[in-house]
This record gives structure tokens, sequence and C-alpha cells, in this order.
């Protein structure tokens, strides 16, 4: 008996370890091509107006963010029809292959126009697959997790996800101390992305070993599997999805804002270093990050529905004072203002993945995710750095960031409100 309870802690280890490889892989995509958005505007754009070609590579990147509700269904309705291990095989395989091939790519100086072209299908790939991987990733997770403890498991797929980002900060900061701009333009930021190709290919050996979800595999049992589980979940959960695009409104918004875009906004707009953004943004995540599991563990005591507004309510108000401080040549006040930040995110991200999991049922858990997740990032945070540009340049407003947060913010506490408890929920 010791020994079948040390496999089974094993295998749930080694479960938890494979979702967090995709996970991290999904942000550390995400976060390279925002961070290094400055330098792929000028490899592949026209280098006559940096402001346009800016905005076109953000263009790109919320096209990747739209490209994720379609990627969603596809793996979602794999995801419930064929398993949960299978779902998560293809998406990171998915991922990884445009990632690799971004880091090989001729600039607009070489091929000229068909630069950015490749460049946007590679990002669709991109999007497709990460639209898949999420759902995936949080369905797999609860579906394995002991009830009493399923908000702090779940969480796990936020600290992957997260250590994507911080993983990508650091290795950004560091390629950018060590090479000059010179050669950091012309090859250096294509390291990371063949990283990202490597990572993909250690994600896929190791999801193709594991056990699949004990849910999934009783549902099968019984001839529970939905032929149609897109059509199943806006027959049964609309209501849901509804109430799921609200839960992640703010988070998308906050992710968007306070860890995509910021380098961006620190370098382009407020003229700090690029590597001291770097290293900040990273002090930032790893702060965010390390807070994760503690309001997930807190969810499992107090319940999601209470974690969730207060952060919210936070965020309501504390936006635009801290947003204030950033302006400062204080580097030190930077990194407290966006700590403060990436804490009261940790409110928000801590129980959202058990709470969206607990919303449906599991013959259709994935693909009422999935369509949930990606239509509310796809807009709230796909579309942030985007927004956020065109809003500083039409008002000039610094703080723009901060108002788009709070208003975003504000329509998600909405749905929270009528959000009934999920905590202790069985999942059936």
């Amino acid at each position: 008996m010791k020994e079948l309870a040390l496999a089974n802690i094993k295998q749930k280890k080694i479960i938890v370890l494979t979702t967090c490889i995709g996970s991290l892989l999904e942000m550390y995509d995400f976060v390279i091509y925002g961070f290094f958005a400055t330098i792929i505007a000028k490899q592949f754009f026209p280098p006559n107006n940096m402001f346009i070609s800016l905005l076109a590579t953000f263009g790109i990147f919320a096209i990747g963010y739209f490209a994720r509700p379609l990627g969603g269904l596809i793996f979602g309705h794999l995801s419930d029809r064929l398993g949960r291990k299978s779902s998560l095989v293809y998406s990171v395989a998915s991922m990884g292959i445009p990632i690799f091939i971004i880091g090989l790519l001729p600039t607009y100086q070489t091929i000229g126009d068909a630069a950015p072209i490749l460049l946007l299908i590679c990002r669709i790939i991109q999007g497709l697959s990460v639209g898949g991987e999420f759902p995936g990733a949080i369905t797999f997770l609860t579906e394995h997790a002991p009830q009493q403890s399923r908000g702090y498991t779940a969480s796990w797929v936020f600290f992957g996800i997260n250590l994507g980002v911080v993983v990508a900060s650091f290795l950004g900061a560091i390629i950018t101390a060590l090479l000059p701009n010179s050669q950091l333009e012309i090859w250096g930021w294509r390291i990371p992305f063949i990283l990202g190709g490597i990572i993909a290919l250690l994600g896929y050996y190791i999801r193709k070993n594991i056990a699949e979800s004990p849910l999934y595999v009783q549902m099968k049992k019984k001839h529970l599997i939905m032929k149609n589980p897109v059509a199943e979940t806006f027959k049964t959960s609309k209501l849901n999805l509804i109430k799921g695009f609200g839960l992640i409104s703010v988070m998308a918004a906050a992710i968007g804002t306070i860890f995509l875009f910021m380098p961006t906004y620190l370098t382009y707009y407020l003229k700090i270093n690029f590597t001291t953004a770097l290293w900040i943004n990273a002090f930032n995540v790893l702060i965010f990050t390390l807070l994760i599991p503690f309001m997930a563990i807190l969810s499992d005591k107090v319940g999601r529905k209470p974690v969730l507004v207060i952060g919210t309510l936070l965020f309501i108000f504390n936006s635009y004072p801290l947003f204030l401080l950033l302006p400062s040549n204080n580097h030190y006040l930077v990194m407290w203002a966006l700590a403060c930040l990436g804490a009261l995110a940790s409110f928000i991200v801590g129980p959202i993945a058990s709470t969206l999991a607990e919303l449906f049922a599991t013959n259709i858990r994935t693909t009422g995710i999935a369509i949930a997740y990606n239509l509310s990032f796809g807009l709230f945070g796909g579309l942030a750095p985007l927004l956020i540009t065109a809003l500083i340049k039409r008002t000039h407003n610094m703080q723009s960031p901060a108002i788009y947060l709070s208003l975003t913010a504000f329509i998600s506490l909405l749905f929270m409100l009528s959000l009934q408890e999920t905590k202790g929920k069985s999942l059936d």
C-alpha cells in the first residue's frame, strides 16, 4: 500500500510537471514576442515610421489572440471527444513548430512584404494551438485533483504560465545585457524563439507518456461522450459561458497590460533602458507567480468568490494611483508599483482555473472553458497593447493603461457578484 501511495504521488507530480511545461511554453512564446516587439517592428516592417511599424507588430500580436477562439473550439472538441491527453500532445507540438520557425524567418530587408506575411501565418498557428492549451491543461489538472485542494492543484497551470513569463524575462534580460544593440537586432532576438522550439519538443515527449484523466475514462466507459461538444455547450451552458467570459476579462486585461505590454511601456514611453525594463518585469512576474498558489489555497479555504471579488475591487481603486508612480526616475519605486499590481493580479489568477472548471460538466468541460477563456482573452488581453498604444497616442495620457485596467475590472466585478460559490463542488 505504501508503494502504491508513493507511485500515485509520483504520478501526480508528473501530471503537474507535464501541464506546467505546456503552460510555460504558451506564455513564454507570447511574452517573448511582446518583449522584443520594438526589434521585431524594425526587422519585419518598413523602417520609415517606427510608430506604424510598432502598431503593425502589435496588430499581428492581436491577430494571434483572435485565432485562439477557433483553436479552442478545435482542441476543445478533440479533448471532449477523444481525450484530454490527445489534445495536450497535439497542442504543445503545434505551438513549438511555429515558435522555432519564427527564429529562422528572413526579415523585411531580405524578402520584403513576404516577411510580415510569414510572421502573421506563424502567429495564427500559434494562436490556434494556444487556444487549446490552457483549457485542456485546466481540465486535465482539475480532473486529477483532490476535491478539497482543487483550487491549489489547478493553480499550477498559471504557475507554469507565469514561470514562462519569468523565464522569458530573465532570458531576454540576459541576452540584451550580453549583446550590443546591433547584434541583438541582427540575430540575438532569434535565440529565445529557437529555444522555445526545444522546450516544446521536451513537452511533447513527456506528454506522450502521461495517464489519461480518470473522469474522462469513466465518462467513456459510461458512453457519455458527446458527439458535438460545441453545440451541447451552447445548448446547456449559455449562462455559464457568459459568466466565464466576464470572470476572465479582468485577468486578461491585467496580464496583457501589466506583463506583456509593460516592457514596451517602460522603454518606449518612459525611456527606461530596455535591459533594466526586462529585469523589472521579471521581478514583478516572479512576485506575482509566487503569490498565486497562496491565493489558490485561500480560495480552497474561504471560497472562490470572496478572493475574486476582493482582487477585482483592489484593481478598480488602486490601478490609477500605482501607475502614477511609474514615470518616477526611481527604479525601485517603479518595481514597487509593478509588484503591487502583480500582487493584485494574483487574487484573480489564483482561484480562476478551478472556478472555470467547476462551471462546466465533464463532457463539455474543455469546450466550455475554451470558448469563455479564448473569447475574453482575445478581446481584453490580445487587444490590450494595441488599444493602449492607440489610446496614449490620442489622449497623451500616460495613465491610459490604468484606466483600461479599472474599467475592465468594473465589468468583471458585475459578473463576479452574480457567481454562485463553486468551492467543494463535485465534478460530475
